[in-house]
């Protein structure tokens, strides 16, 4: 029987419901180390196994009962920390890509809600710093809108890589292109693309770096407001299908501290960030190990002390494609968030239209809560001739479950369903 729930501390619109993903199609749970959702309205899913193969599913039976949901094996090793999803416009194609090997990496692209095989096209050398390196533990890939970032430990860098769906000789074919590199000189514990943003978590909080800026291919400081075009050169994220006038692609690079392309460094709340002391007493600040989209204007971000951040743009523009890009640190409000649980794990599907939002969070054991976040602009202050709005966060449990096995994995598959993996098996909580 599937894990039961507490009575909820205030009323919820809707009870919730707990179920058991259907065995087969889905493996022994116990083989199980992690599972990767789609980004939304697909509602595809990748199950990763023990034995470093994977199980793609086009669609899950839970939410699309009556589309066809068997799924493909990839090759091995297929590893989450090298698979991602990736959304591609303005074909509104869903992939799949998984680099199994510097020179190797392989994509399925979602068509009639079946996951189709097709071949991947980038330069022979594209890969070839990191091949040194290898791949395992030490890489990350995360995705956004046309873009893939992959980020090494070993080399120090973060790449982004454009990536292209398109069709030649009657069959489509993934191309990659390298646009920008980041150069590491202080660790980063996570990265997250979203909101028009490249987010890296470090240690007191974390670094932005906008995306205009990186694709549009100009150079700048975001506190001077500086910004000069490249010299007959175009980024690699740029199509030069549409400007053939500048033949030559380059690719962007930038010091990860250096404040160019408009990046800058946002603290942890004063005070908040420093939560541990070191072998002989110095003070270890919070490291940003968890960062989710929450809307337009807000990350949400978990440290290593399980303390939970928003980061919220204070004015009215919006860090995303058509904006300005010329963002500080100053214009960012960091609020902790009251939470009675350390949290672990975090689950939350991003919304763009919707002031409160059901978010879920657990403290990796066998605790998780559904919980409600409502967004409230509290004020108006004027600061010249600009205004700006502060913003106020109101967090609410509105449901406690507890769990018999230990909660490995949370992710959201909708703006009120939750898959949970357990050691025992792989559930479903929402309010529908």
């Amino acid at each position: 029987m599937p894990p039961t729930s507490s009575p909820p501390t205030s009323p919820s619109p809707s009870p919730l419901h707990a179920t058991t993903l259907p065995s087969p199609p889905f493996p022994s749970p116990h083989s199980i180390t992690s599972i990767l959702p789609s980004p939304p309205p697909f509602t595809s899913l990748a199950i990763f196994l023990a034995d470093s193969t994977a199980l793609l599913y086009p669609s899950l039976p839970l939410l699309t009962p009556s589309l066809p949901s068997h799924p493909i094996s990839l090759p091995s090793p297929s590893l989450p920390s090298l698979s991602t999803f990736a959304f591609i416009q303005p074909s509104n194609a869903l992939l799949f890509l998984s680099f199994s090997s510097p020179h190797a990496p392989v994509a399925y692209h979602l068509n009639s809600h079946q996951f189709t095989p097709i071949p991947v096209q980038f330069k022979p050398d594209l890969f070839s710093p990191l091949a040194p390196f290898g791949l395992g533990l030490g890489f990350c890939i995360k995705s956004s809108l046309n873009l893939v970032a992959i980020h090494s430990v070993n080399a120090s860098q973060i790449w982004l890589l454009f990536v292209i769906l398109r069709e030649r000789s009657g069959a489509m074919v993934v191309e990659l292109k390298k646009c920008a590199v980041i150069e590491l000189v202080d660790p980063v514990f996570e990265i997250c693309v979203g909101l028009g943003c490249l987010v890296l978590g470090e240690r007191g909080g974390v670094r932005v770096f906008p995306l205009r800026s990186l694709i549009k291919g100009k150079e700048g400081k975001g506190v001077e407001g500086i910004a000069k075009k490249g010299k007959g050169l175009v980024n690699g994220m740029v199509d030069l299908s549409a400007n053939k006038k500048n033949g030559k692609l380059r690719t962007v690079k930038v010091k990860q501290n250096s404040g160019e392309y408009y990046s800058f460094f946002v603290s942890f709340n004063e005070g908040n960030s420093v939560k541990s002391e070191n072998d002989i007493g110095v003070p270890q600040l919070a490291r940003a190990v968890s960062i989710h989209p929450f809307s337009k204007k807000i990350f949400m971000v978990v440290d290593s002390a399980g303390d939970l951040h928003f980061f919220s743009l204070l004015n009215n523009s919006v860090v995303g494609p058509n904006s300005q890009c010329n963002k500080v640190s100053k214009e960012f409000c960091t609020t902790r968030l009251d939470v009675a649980i350390k949290v672990q794990l975090l689950a939350v599907l991003p919304n763009f239209s919707a002031k409160a939002q059901i978010i879920w969070v657990s403290d990796g054991h066998h605790l998780l809560n559904m919980t409600s976040v409502c967004c409230m602009e509290s004020g108006v202050t004027d600061s010249g001739t600009t205004e700006i709005k502060l913003t106020s966060v109101e967090i609410l449990a509105t449901e406690t479950i507890f769990t018999t096995g230990k909660i490995r994995d949370i992710v959201s598959i909708s703006s009120s369903v939750v898959l949970v993996l357990t050691q025992e098996n792989i559930y479903a909580y929402g309010t529908v």
